[in-house]
């Protein structure tokens, strides 16, 4: 009814929670919706792909500082090789930097052991920096 539409949509903390839990950007309350009706957007966008590799690029570093058995409190140089995705690192490169403690980020032409990130060919080296 339009009185649960009202009161719904009077609900901002309700509103951040259920985007919360379901994992999406906007909650959008619509009468156009029937009651106990749910409709999503299911359109990606260049700029949700663009998160999805920043995320699964982030988790690559992760895993790779895990893997050398490096503390996650070091700062490290992170060496990349990612001439098809460069400018989206470069572009994101101060919340890479915070996720995984990099003080740093150096691109190479090429590197060992690529790894497919997000749809690119990629290889990560990590390097203590003092």
């Amino acid at each position: 009814s339009s009185k649960d539409f009202s009161a719904l949509s009077a609900r901002d903390e309700l509103i951040g929670i259920i985007a919360d839990e379901v994992n999406v950007k906007e909650v959008v309350i619509s009468e156009q919706v029937s009651p106990g009706e749910v409709s999503l957007d299911i359109n990606l966008t260049d700029e949700l792909r663009e998160e999805g590799f920043v995320r699964e690029f982030i988790r690559a570093v992760q895993s790779a500082r895990r893997e050398a058995g490096l503390n996650p409190h070091d700062v490290m140089k992170l060496i990349v090789s990612a001439p098809d995705a460069r400018e989206i690192i470069e572009r994101n490169a101060g919340e890479i930097k915070q996720a995984t403690t990099v003080g740093d980020i150096s691109f190479v032409d090429a590197g060992s052991d690529p790894q497919e990130i997000g749809g690119h060919r990629i290889s990560i080296s990590l390097q203590a920096t003092g």
